[in-house]
């Protein structure tokens, strides 16, 4: 019986993850139809058991590779830390934009004030140079 080998690009080939397990052993049964059972191990090695009863172990550096930036198992996980941020972000910004807006009321208030003491000096000090004149 001779068994075909198709090598397959996995994020992390030391710990596979259920879909790539689930991947690496649709690819050894399309390559080995006469296979009867096939179990990938989370290292990557796959012990395949075939009718006849015999089973052959496929070694990790055989069964799976590691991917590289442009492969679609690390794109999929790319694209799932983006969702993650995108999602923090949509609930984040709604609460930065009230702290801005909260920040920029109080330094509006602040501002009001000082103008507003400053006006209330101004005119205590023109009422006190008015009854000066008048006594």
């Amino acid at each position: 019986m001779e068994l075909r080998i198709i090598s397959n690009s996995v994020t992390d080939p030391s710990n596979l993850t259920d879909a790539e397990k689930a991947k690496v052993a649709d690819e050894v049964k399309k390559a080995n139809p006469t296979t009867k059972d096939i179990k990938v191990n989370k290292d990557g090695s796959v012990v395949v058991t075939f009718e006849d009863g015999s089973v052959v172990v496929i070694p990790a550096e055989k069964s799976v590779t590691a991917a590289n930036q442009d492969s679609p198992a690390h794109t999929s996980q790319a694209k799932a830390g983006a969702k993650r941020i995108a999602k923090y972000w949509y609930r984040t910004i709604p609460a930065l934009h009230l702290l801005l807006a909260l920040l920029a009321a109080a330094t509006g208030g602040l501002l009001f004030a000082k103008n507003v003491r400053k006006k209330s000096k101004k005119l205590l000090k023109s009422k006190a140079k008015l009854r000066i004149s008048i006594l």
